[in-house]
């Protein structure tokens, strides 16, 4: 009975790894020439595209928008942004003059520690 169990085993082991490596090749195929990541990388890609917004085709993400000369819609365009906070940005530069750094951004009603960490690399003060 042992010999048995043994060989049902084997039989279902070979088959399960057959169809899998019919499964990988077919992945593999299907993935010739695309860049493979390693599943921290897959869910940092996720976690990010999970917190931003769409980027359009042509638009420069590596330029950083200076905070006093932006405008409502560049400031909008920003991803955790959003119209009503890009308002508040302005009238807060309007109010009490240019940024002196970043971090002033933190006085404006909306922009909380977390928001100001996921926009900070896009602004810049000049």
């Amino acid at each position: 009975m042992k010999k048995f169990n043994t060989s049902i085993i084997t039989i279902m082991a070979v088959t399960f790894f057959t169809m899998s490596g019919f499964s990988w090749a077919e992945q593999v195929k299907q993935s010739a020439g695309k860049k493979i990541v390693t599943v921290e990388q897959a869910k940092d890609a996720t976690v990010t595209a999970m917190n931003t917004e769409t980027v359009t085709e042509g638009q420069d993400v590596s330029k950083k928008i200076n905070v006093n000369t932006a405008t409502s819609e560049e400031l909008a365009a920003i991803p955790g942004v959003g119209e009503e906070t890009a308002k508040s940005i302005i009238a807060f530069r309007d109010a009490n003059g240019p940024f002196k750094d970043l971090e002033e951004l933190l006085n404006i009603k909306g922009i909380e520690q977390e928001t100001f960490d996921s926009i900070k690399d896009r602004l810049t003060v000049q």
